[in-house]
């Protein structure tokens, strides 16, 4: 039975404003909490007391929208796409979110989510795909297909959206080879990569960070490999016991890759 409210210069039923709050000062009884919108399941609370005050009435509202790109924005090495709302990460793969280059050729990459202080790993506002290789992502774009849900189980409708420029974050100076960024590049370095690498094909974390990785990577191809320790080694030999000045670009066209 819906509340006449008016009887006591008051609303019933309200309209909540972005943050959703409500309040009704009511008389003494059982009552209950019952929210609609459109596009969104009904909620409704437990049977309250009142007294004491009730505080604290929050409830879920499920959305039957599907998710839809809100942004997708392209970096030098990545492409970092948000949705409407939360989609289901286990639904987001390189197979239901496809990046494609200026010419619509899919780019093999990977997909990770940004994570969220608060949220669990279940869903997310927003992921990152990295391609395989190095790849120019100018005028890239990224196809959503049905097979992305959003966190109500909601497929998806089938869209492309065009990337955008995004804002390049200041990056870290470091030095190309000095793998431990002790400020040198020497053998240590070379043993640092190649130690990386063994972990990395035995299945674990190569033990470095996002910089070091960086440091480490050689030819920029985005993956840690023993050429990298084996260039490390060749610069560092070179320049530091042969004395003879060479670089990076002359390691690179000299020896031949594997």
């Amino acid at each position: 039975m819906l509340w006449n409210a008016s009887d006591y210069d008051q609303e019933n039923p309200q309209t909540t404003d972005h943050n959703g709050w409500f309040a009704w000062d009511v008389p003494e009884g059982l009552w209950q909490v019952r929210l609609t919108k459109e596009g969104f399941t009904d909620a409704e609370s437990e049977w309250l007391p009142v007294p004491p005050v009730q505080v604290d009435v929050n409830l879920n509202m499920t959305s039957k929208f599907p998710a839809q790109i809100k942004t997708a924005e392209s970096f030098a090495n990545k492409v970092v796409v948000r949705f409407t709302r939360h989609v289901l990460n286990e639904t987001v793969t390189p197979e239901s979110l496809i990046l494609t280059d200026a010419s619509g050729r899919e780019i093999p990459c990977s997909i990770t989510p940004v994570s969220e202080p608060g949220n669990d790993d279940t869903a997310s506002l927003a992921f990152t795909l990295k391609p395989e290789q190095k790849t120019d992502l100018t005028g890239a774009s990224v196809r959503l297909t049905p097979a992305v849900k959003s966190y109500a189980g909601i497929a998806s409708e089938a869209e492309t959206f065009i990337t955008t420029a995004g804002a390049e974050e200041p990056q870290p100076e470091f030095l190309l080879g000095d793998t431990n960024l002790n400020d040198e590049v020497s053998v240590d370095d070379a043993q640092l990569t190649l130690n990386a690498y063994v972990k990395g094909m035995a299945g674990r974390d190569n033990g470095l960070t996002e910089l070091q990785a960086k440091a480490a990577d050689i030819n920029e191809d985005g993956i840690v490999s023993v050429d990298d320790a084996q260039w490390i080694l060749l610069y560092y030999v070179k320049n530091y016991l042969s004395g003879v000045a060479t670089s990076w670009e002359d390691i690179l066209n000299k020896t031949p890759r594997t």
